[in-house]
C-alpha cells in the first residue's frame, strides 16, 4: 500500500477512459472524477474475491481492478475505488491520501479522499458518486441540486463522535441527507490497510449492493434484488425474477459475476 505507482492500473484506466493526462488544475481533476464514475460502486467482486469468508481477505490491487472492471464491468468498494484513484491522482504529480469516515452503524467504515491542489484540500468520494471535487471547508446550502454533496459543519448525530471534521451530506428529494463524518486527518498507511481488511467482514458483505451514476444524471441502486433510481426518474421496483441480467443490463457489470456472488451468499434472487 502507498506503494510505488501502479503504471499499469494507470495505463488500463487512460487506455479505456483517456483522461489522467488532462489539464492539471481543478477542472482537470473534475474531469478525472467524472471518468472515474463510469466504474461502479459494488461488493461482488469483494465477495467473489474473499469467497464470502471461505478465504483470508486480500484487498484487490489498483491493476487488478482496472483488469476485472476492462473484462467483466465490475469496480469495487470504497476502499479498493479509493486507492485506484489515489493512483490516477498521483500520476498528475498531485499528494493524494485516503481520509476515513464515521457513520452511524461503524466507526472508520468509510474511506475517500484527500487531494491537495494549489496549496488548498479537497475530497474525493467515489463510494458516494460525489460528482466534483469538495473543498475541505464548510459549504454553502445555495443552489444545491438533487445528488450533489456538501461538506457542512458538523452536528451533533447520535453515535458518531465529534472528530473536529466536517459531514457530508447529499442532497435528495426529500431534503438533505447526512452520510458520514470525516476523521481529523488523513490515514496512515497502516491504518488504511488494516481498515480495508477489517472491511471485509462488515455486515455490508453479507448482501449484493450496486451504485452507480446514469449517463443521463439519475443515480442507480440495488440492495440485493431492490433497485430504486433517483433523479429525473424515480423507481422502486423489485427485480428478483430477473436479477442477473437486470444488474448487466443497468450496471454494465457481467451477469455470470453476479451469479456467482449470490450463490456464495446463498441468495437465489427469490427473497422478500
Amino acid at each position: 500500500m502507498f506503494g510505488p505507482l501502479d503504471h499499469r492500473a494507470v495505463a488500463l484506466f487512460e487506455e479505456r477512459y483517456g483522461v489522467v493526462r488532462a489539464e492539471r488544475g481543478l477542472d482537470g481533476l473534475a474531469d478525472l472524477v467524472q471518468g472515474f464514475s463510469r466504474l461502479p460502486y459494488e461488493n461482488l467482486s469483494k465477495i467473489i474475491a474473499w469467497r464470502a469468508g471461505a478465504l483470508p481477505p486480500t484487498p484487490r490491487r489498483p491493476d487488478r481492478v482496472m483488469e476485472d472492471h476492462a473484462a467483466l464491468g465490475t469496480g469495487g468498494t470504497c476502499f479498493s475505488l479509493t486507492e485506484l484513484l489515489r493512483q490516477l491522482v498521483a500520476s498528475r504529480g498531485l499528494e493524494a491520501r485516503p481520509v476515513m469516515a464515521h457513520m452511524k452503524h461503524g466507526l472508520d467504515i468509510h474511506c475517500a479522499l484527500q487531494v491537495e491542489l494549489h496549496g488548498r484540500p479537497y475530497l474525493l468520494d467515489p463510494g458516494y458518486l460525489v460528482g466534483r471535487p469538495l473543498p475541505l471547508e464548510p459549504g454553502s446550502e445555495a443552489d444545491w441540486r438533487p445528488g450533489e454533496g456538501r461538506l457542512l459543519a458538523g452536528g451533533a448525530i447520535p453515535g458518531v463522535p465529534d472528530t473536529g471534521g466536517l459531514d457530508l451530506f447529499t442532497m435528495e428529494p426529500e431534503g438533505p441527507r447526512w452520510r458520514y463524518r470525516l476523521g481529523a486527518r488523513p490515514a496512515r498507511p497502516v491504518e488504511f490497510e488494516r481498515r480495508w481488511l477489517e472491511s471485509f467482514r462488515l455486515p455490508g458483505m453479507r448482501s449484493l449492493v450496486v451504485t452507480r451514476r446514469a449517463e443521463d444524471g439519475d443515480r442507480l441502486y440495488l440492495h440485493d434484488h431492490k433497485l430504486r433510481i433517483r433523479g429525473a426518474r424515480r423507481v422502486n421496483e423489485n427485480v428478483r425474477a430477473t436479477l442477473d441480467a437486470t444488474v448487466e443490463r443497468l450496471f454494465g457489470i457481467d451477469a455470470h459475476v453476479v451469479a456467482a456472488a449470490r450463490e456464495l451468499l446463498g441468495r437465489d434472487g427469490q427473497g422478500g
